[in-house]
């Protein structure tokens, strides 16, 4: 498996955590918000795993998007995923995409086909840009409602 090493500055992700807690009690409406941030910071990974998916595959590149999850973390705040769109027919890209991704072992035998590993690609080529995009979405989410709560933006 290949290494995957992603700087964080750990003070802006604190600080962003702070507000969080002290601006946004958890509830239905708050989580909106963060999951509308979170979907706006994904968008360079939906853009990079597009690019990487085989041209061959009109398809699977078609149906990648970014989804919501059905659960929250366990801090009760939102999270979404990117890839392909899950649906039940013949031609689910979604199964394809695994096949894809992690390889497969046709009929048990002693062929193995390795997969494509795109989602470390991914995480190396465009998930810097996506983490600084969420910074920023999450920093503007707080300073609109640190308005309006107390008159003046977070430092």
């Amino acid at each position: 498996m290949d290494s995957l090493k992603i700087d964080i500055d750990k003070k802006s992700m604190l600080t962003i955590k702070k507000g969080l807690d002290k601006l946004y009690p958890r509830s239905r409406q708050v989580n909106r918000a963060l999951a509308q941030s979170l979907k706006q910071s994904a968008k360079p990974l939906k853009a990079k795993l597009e690019q990487l998916v085989p041209k061959d595959k009109g398809l699977l590149a078609k149906k990648i998007g970014i989804f919501p999850s059905k659960r929250n973390t366990k801090a009760g705040r939102p999270s979404v995923y990117v890839g392909p769109k899950v649906i039940d027919d013949i031609k689910n890209p979604a199964e394809y995409f695994y096949i894809l991704e992690y390889g497969f072992n046709p009929g048990g035998g002693d062929v193995t086909v390795n997969g494509l590993g795109l989602l470390p690609k991914v995480a190396m080529q465009a998930g810097g840009q996506a983490l600084a995009l969420l910074e920023g979405e999450i920093y503007k989410t707080l300073n609109k409602r640190s308005m309006k709560l107390f008159g003046k933006k977070l430092k």
